[in-house]
């Protein structure tokens, strides 16, 4: 006796297709950027609720204190402003190029490095980096 084709459909069971309604209008978003009219031109959303289709002014307050602290300052001009909050965002300084952060001061690090350079006298470059390296990470 022979089994049936694995590729034969004919053991599968058969459901109904069931199609679901295609909506022939979409509802309007009331939050729309614009408006669409019948004569299909875009009319801004502000102007399209007022009576006469004119722009009110926004007399929110919040939009007030936006639009005073828009004017406000941008941030630093000066090299010397953008330098410093250049740092705002390092917390620990590991990968950066300098190993001594702009709030610390340098002497400390040059003393340690220098200790860790007299303990271990690298004899080539190799091994003077690898000493650089301990130093910078201490």
């Amino acid at each position: 006796m022979s089994s049936p084709p694995l590729h034969s459909h004919a053991n599968l069971p058969q459901f109904p297709q069931q199609h679901s309604p295609i909506p022939t209008s979409l509802p309007v978003n009331p939050h729309a950027k614009s408006v669409i009219s019948s004569n299909t031109s875009t009319i801004d959303s502000d102007t399209a609720n007022t009576p006469n289709g004119a722009a009110e002014p926004h007399t929110d307050g919040r939009s007030r204190t936006s639009a005073q602290n828009g004017r406000k300052s941008r941030g630093p001009k000066s090299p010397e402003g953008k330098a410093k909050i250049s740092q705002n965002a390092v917390t620990h300084g590991l990968t950066s190029k300098d190993p001594v952060l702009a709030t610390e001061e340098r002497r400390p690090y040059l003393r340690v490095k220098a200790e860790y350079l007299a303990l271990y006298k690298p004899t080539n470059i190799h091994e003077r980096d690898i000493i650089e390296h301990i130093a910078d990470a201490s």
